[in-house]
């Protein structure tokens, strides 16, 4: 399995568009068997669809931190955001 998951990283590599395309219909699936298929995929998307949960687990802290009135120092030790990343969650 882990040789047919090589193949597919290196020469079926998808571009933006056609990924997106794909999460949204993994989203829109009713499928049972989505957690089997989830578990079948390459490690690289498994892992960047980790990173961008983090990513946004991290976002969401920080919002909560910002309604709190914490100033964007504390928010960056705390969440590990970029300052740029935090102002931006503020505009």
């Amino acid at each position: 399995m882990e040789l047919i998951h090589g193949f597919f990283e290196s020469y079926l590599k998808l571009d933006r568009n056609e990924e997106e395309q794909l999460m949204e219909h993994l989203r829109d699936t009713k499928d049972e068997s989505l957690e089997e298929f989830v578990k079948k995929l390459p490690n690289s998307w498994r892992d960047k669809g980790l990173r961008e949960g983090l990513k946004e687990g991290k976002k969401e802290v920080a919002r909560k931190l910002i309604n709190k009135g914490y100033n964007t120092a504390e928010i960056c030790d705390i969440t590990e955001l970029s300052e740029n990343e935090v102002e931006e969650l503020k505009a």
